[in-house]
């Protein structure tokens, strides 16, 4: 069984935990999300679609070891997933 990933339960009641992943904005909580982009001298507000990211993009995360300020990872193996497997 292939590992599942997941946010650290110290995330999980976040909305939005955007990050970039392979050269690509994604939100870690696996929902799509939509940044505003305000009006300036030269263009427009725009709004920009920010997918939900796949277990492949958690598995980078994770693998990458990325932390929070407090040093706390930011994605985790489900740990139900573990015992199972």
């Amino acid at each position: 069984m292939a590992a599942k990933y997941k946010i650290h339960p110290r995330h999980a009641s976040k909305d939005t935990l955007i990050s970039f992943v392979n050269g690509k904005a994604v939100n870690l909580t696996g929902k799509k999300a939509t940044k505003v982009h305000p009006k300036t001298l030269t263009a427009d507000q725009w709004d920009e679609t920010i997918p939900g990211a796949t277990q492949a993009d958690l598995k980078v995360v994770y693998e990458g070891g990325m932390k929070d300020v407090d040093g706390y990872p930011i994605v985790v193996l489900d740990s139900a997933e573990v015992n199972q497997g």
